[in-house]
């Protein structure tokens, strides 16, 4: 009772509120909610689509459609600094998107072209508005549609393969420093979660060539560097859960962890995405995070299948080199199994 009881006053101390009912009203259905999203989305498209009767001859005009696209985008923005319903925050979240659509016609146009540049303004535009709107889902469309610009603007500057663990990088940072800033933990979560999403987009537009091929003619950063820093990210994450469940990796269980390691991001550079997949796993893991460690796992599926779908290798050669990898890692974990409960069986004795 006294550890609970301590636990309770540091993390009112924090700034974490531990009774979050006081300020809800009655608990509304689930179906209900469902039915106020979709009415808020047919409502939105109702309105979009009398704004485009009317206003169709602005798309001819740059200017008014960047003008209409603020103006909806704003109008979204000062509707979501209120308490709001889930029919309006689905109906102001269409709205905010067409506001989104007519911005980037509007770079476009004047660009006369899809370039980096206009990666850039998109790049700019979401993080802006993920960081300044005040919806949680509007928060992670927002960070996942920045992700998706950071990646498409690495495919016109050839860094395509860097984007990635970049990215890998950003979302660790902010899922395992949620806790640090209470005061916005909601908006650091709902920003990790969109970045985690566009993850797994980005691990499904690079299995097309013919989304990277015009980055691969000017590329300077190499895809097994890029597997490399990915593993870096993987072991650091590593190195935070044995540290936090206070556990000493010494001798022979640090010596098959690095092999592990390495070998994994040797088969990443085959079979893209498995070193990303184990980050996930491992970050869920290390948050205790379930979506997370799913989001891992669907990861892992997407790769292994991909790989194994290549028609640049034969069947033998690819079911050959699945059963290595699988058994090698059942070995590694039945020898951190035999760690685990040796280290256990010392922490007791002591």
């Amino acid at each position: 009772m006294t550890q609970n009881t301590d636990a309770s006053r540091r993390l009112t101390e924090a700034g974490i509120d531990l009774q979050p009912g006081n300020d809800q009203g009655p608990v509304i259905p689930w179906y209900l909610l469902v039915l106020q999203g979709i009415g808020g989305w047919l409502a939105a498209l109702f309105l979009m689509g009398f704004l485009g009767l009317g206003f169709i001859q602005a798309l001819d005009k740059p200017a008014i459609a960047l003008a209409l696209g603020l103006l909806l985008i704003g109008g979204a923005f000062g509707l979501l600094r209120h308490r709001q319903s889930v029919f309006l925050e689905q109906l102001v979240l269409a709205s905010s998107l067409a506001g989104q659509l007519l911005v980037a016609y509007a770079i476009a146009y004047w660009l006369d072209d899809i370039n980096a540049l206009f990666w850039v303004g998109m790049l700019i535009l979401h993080s802006a508005l993920a960081l300044l709107m005040a919806s949680p889902l509007h928060r992670i469309f927002s960070a996942l549609f920045a992700g998706v610009s950071l990646f498409f603007l690495g495919v016109e500057t050839g860094a395509v393969y860097g984007i990635p663990p970049v990215v890998l990088g950003i979302t660790c940072v902010l899922w395992l420093n949620e806790f640090h800033y209470p005061q916005h933990r909601n908006a650091l979560k709902c920003i990790a979660m969109g970045l985690t999403l566009g993850l797994l987009i980005m691990q499904y537009l690079i299995r097309f060539p013919e989304l990277v091929e015009d980055s691969l003619s000017i590329a300077w950063l190499p895809h097994w560097l890029g597997e490399w820093l990915t593993g870096a990210t993987l072991g650091y994450l590593a190195y935070r859960v044995i540290r936090v469940n206070q556990m000493e990796l010494t001798g022979r269980a640090l010596i098959i962890s690095a092999v592990t390691l390495v070998l994994l991001c040797l088969a990443s550079s085959y079979a893209f995405g498995l070193t990303q997949g184990a980050a996930l796993i491992a970050l869920g893991f290390a948050i205790s995070h379930r979506i997370v460690m799913g989001l891992g796992i669907l990861s892992l599926l997407f790769s292994i299948s991909t790989y194994y779908y290549r028609l640049d290798l034969t069947l033998l050669e690819k079911s050959f080199t699945l059963l290595t990898l699988g058994l090698f890692f059942l070995a590694v974990r039945y020898g951190l199994n035999r760690w685990s409960a040796s280290h256990s069986g010392d922490v007791t004795d002591a």
